[in-house]
Order: structure tokens, then C-alpha cells, then sequence
């Protein structure tokens, strides 16, 4: 639907001015007649106490939605004789005049429509229509603005990612202050970039679009990540202060035997409870599953990773 076409309709008094001259009357005579038939006319005032009173002439509002009632009203002319309207008038029912609507100073039209998320999602019929209509090359001077849902979801992304962000440099310089070293943070940050490749191997298997809480949950899942990873890391360094003379390889080896099972074990458990929730086990929630798809098949992929990769 497009906001500039107009479903008014409008009645047009076409004067037939032969007819009018002969009979005597003006346009003038017309114009009043028919307004005091629609809108009223004031014939005199009366004030009681304090009050002043109008008193109006018009038409019952009924009456005058009938053209067959407008066209016998009668006028007089100039001789005292009474016209029929319709004598001198031809009613024309048209189109109305259409609403015009500016944004920023400009002419604009809005289009509005809904997408079936049966066949495609917001975000991609709206770069079908900006690829279809190519406004730069076709229509230099126009601008094409993007409103709706696609709109609100990409602002709440960029917003999203800005808190990514901000999370990832937070834990960051929280773990620097836990190892008091510059590099060992990015050991335990390492394991987030593999979560997220996770996440979107996720959805594109099931064949659901990443939504807003799908990222709120890619926030959650950075946590959880990096804590497994921390754990790890943590316990590297304390067998390595107990045994500084130990070969490091072997030392490794160790601290990942003795935190494997702890690590597992997070993970199932996790995993473990959100599984019914991604896939509606009990009861469906859609706004919950995508959160709970993320943190679970994030963590499904980032733990082998832990596992293997931090050491």
C-alpha cells in the first residue's frame, strides 16, 4: 500500500451557465445555496444572560448525502422564482485529492507491506528491493529510505555488536589483571572467534536468520566460552609455578587431562539444558530458542577447541 493514493471521494457541481443565465441566477447564487445546505448559515444571534446564541440554517446531515434531495433544492432569483438545483447543476462523483506527505522538506510516498516468514524474512526483502530498483542509476535525485522491521533489526544488530565489542576488550583487561601479562588474555579470548563460527554453522543448518536474540545470545555464549578457556589457562599456570623445571609439553599434556573432565562436563550440561528449548521439547518459545541455539551449538564447537587449541 502506497500513502499518496486517496480513497476520498469527492462530489463536483458542474454549472450549466446558459441554463443559469436564462433563468436569472449567478454562480454566486449557486456557491451560497449549496453552502448553507452542507455547512450551515448564520440567520441571527440571541443572547441569554451572558450567553450569546447562534441560530444556524442548514440541512439534516442525512438529507444532503442523497444527490436527489441536493438537486430539488430550490433557489430564487432575481424575479422571486424558485429553481430547482438541479436544473442548472450536474453533480459528477470523482477520485479525491490525494494526501501529499514530505520528509526532511521533500516530496515523499511510503510504502507499506508484510513479508510472509514463510518465504522470506524482512531483512531480505528489503535487499531485494533496493537491488531491484537501483535507485543511483535509474533515478538520480531519489532516495530510498528503509523503515519497519528491517530498520529496527539492523539498528538493534550494530548495537549488538557494539556491545560484543565492548565485552570482549572488558574481559580483556579483566584478565590481564588475573594473569598480570598482556598475551595470556588473548589465549583465553581465542576461544570466542571459534564460538561464533559455531553459532553460524547452527543456523545455517536449521535455516533460521541470526535475530536479536540469537546475538544476545552470542554475548552470553563469549562468557561461558571464556570461562572454560580460563579455567584451562589458570591451571596451566599453577602446575607450571609448582614445577617450573618441568617440560612443558608434558606439563601441558597434564593440565588438560586434569581439566578435561570438568570441561565436558560444563558443556553437557549446558547443552544439556537448552536442547529443549531449541527445539521446543515441552513447549516452544520463540524468542528464547535462538538464544538457546547459540549458546548451545556455540559451545559444542568451541569446546573441542578449548580442549585442544588453548594448549
Amino acid at each position: 500500500e502506497r500513502n499518496d493514493l486517496s480513497d476520498k471521494k469527492q462530489i463536483q457541481a458542474v454549472i450549466n451557465h446558459q441554463a443559469l443565465a436564462r433563468l436569472g441566477l449567478n454562480a454566486t447564487d449557486i456557491a451560497l445555496n449549496l453552502r448553507i445546505a452542507y455547512t450551515g448559515e448564520t440567520v441571527t444571534k440571541v443572547r441569554y444572560e451572558d450567553e450569546e446564541i447562534d441560530f444556524i440554517v442548514s440541512c439534516k446531515s442525512e438529507a444532503v448525502k442523497d444527490l436527489d434531495v441536493v438537486r430539488n433544492l430550490l433557489i430564487p432569483n432575481a424575479r422571486g422564482d424558485l429553481i430547482k438545483l438541479g436544473t442548472v447543476v450536474k453533480f459528477v462523483p470523482e477520485n479525491g485529492t490525494p494526501d501529499y506527505y514530505h520528509y526532511n522538506g521533500n516530496r515523499a510516498v511510503i510504502i507499506t507491506a508484510d513479508v510472509d516468514l514463510d518465504i522470506v524474512t524482512p531483512l531480505e526483502a528489503t535487499n531485494q528491493v533496493i537491488n531491484h530498483f537501483k535507485i543511483k542509476s535509474n533515478w538520480p535525485g531519489m532516495q530510498l529510505l528503509i523503515g519497519g522491521e528491517a530498520e529496527e533489526t539492523s539498528q538493534s544488530l550494530k548495537s549488538l555488536a557494539i556491545t560484543m565489542i565492548v565485552a570482549v576488550v572488558g574481559i580483556y583487561f579483566l584478565l590481564i589483571l588475573l594473569f598480570r601479562s598482556l598475551l595470556q588474555p588473548f589465549l583465553v579470548i581465542s576461544a570466542i572467534p571459534f564460538s561464533i563460527l559455531g553459532v553460524i554453522i547452527a543456523y545455517l543448518l536449521h535455516g533460521t536468520p541470526l535475530s536479536f536474540t540469537g546475538m544476545l545470545g552470542v554475548i552470553g555464549l563469549a562468557g561461558v566460552v571464556v570461562n572454560d578457556s580460563l579455567v584451562m589457562v589458570d591451571h596451566l599456570n599453577e602446575l607450571r609455578s609448582v614445577s617450573p623445571k618441568a617440560n612443558l609439553i608434558e606439563l601441558v599434556a597434564q593440565g588438560s587431562a586434569n581439566r578435561f573432565r570438568a570441561i565436558v562436563m560444563t558443556t553437557l550440561t549446558t547443552v544439556a539444558g537448552v536442547t529443549p528449548t531449541v527445539y521446543g521439547l515441552g513447549g516452544t518459545d520463540p524468542f528464547m530458542a535462538p538464544m538457546a541455539l547459540s549458546l548451545g551449538y556455540g559451545l559444542v564447537f568451541a569446546t573441542p577447541l578449548i580442549l585442544f587449541l588453548v594448549p
